[in-house]
């Protein structure tokens, strides 16, 4: 899922074109290209920086944002940007929903084999481990970059979980 984000950072600047600005400091406010604020940013780890719009957390390249005299600046509006924020996340939620079924192969964060889907049930989805159910929350689950269905959490801590649970 951090790939696609990024992945969609990197269509979102080719998008704005707007003049490179190099220090976007957490907290700055970011202002649209109608002059109305953005929102601020929330986090900037050098390469790119999340603009948090109140409705999304937008990972966006550095060199999306300008300068204006009002701080920094996107060439698109609040509602431009939500309104692509909501399309990705909905395209991101169908084809989730499309690839969780009964039988699909299920990976950690960390590449590593949990099984297939077994059962979808109201409170999670299972998976057979080592003959043992696993049933985990659907919130756990995502597609890589490749499409494949994944938990995001790592095999050892998966597996911690298991054992915290057991010993109590």
């Amino acid at each position: 899922m951090t790939n696609k984000l990024t992945a969609l950072a990197a269509t979102l600047a080719l998008t704005f074109g707007a003049g490179a600005a190099n220090a976007q400091e957490v907290g700055a406010t970011v202002m649209g290209n109608d002059g109305i604020q953005i929102g601020t940013i929330a986090a900037n780890d050098g390469a790119n920086a999340v603009v948090d719009t109140g409705k999304h957390q937008v990972p966006l390249a550095l060199e999306s944002f300008g300068e204006g005299d009002n701080g920094y600046t996107l060439n698109i509006t609040k509602t431009e940007l939500d309104a692509m924020m909501d399309e990705e996340v909905a395209r991101r939620e169908a084809a989730l929903a499309a690839a969780l079924v009964v039988g699909a192969e299920v990976a950690t964060a960390d590449e590593v084999s949990l099984g297939t889907i077994d059962e979808m049930t109201d409170v999670g989805i299972t998976m057979v481990q080592d003959g043992e159910p696993l049933t985990l929350p659907r919130e756990m689950f995502a597609l890589d970059t490749d499409g494949s269905v994944i938990v995001l959490a790592n095999k050892a801590d998966i597996d911690a979980a298991i054992a915290a649970a057991q010993a109590s």
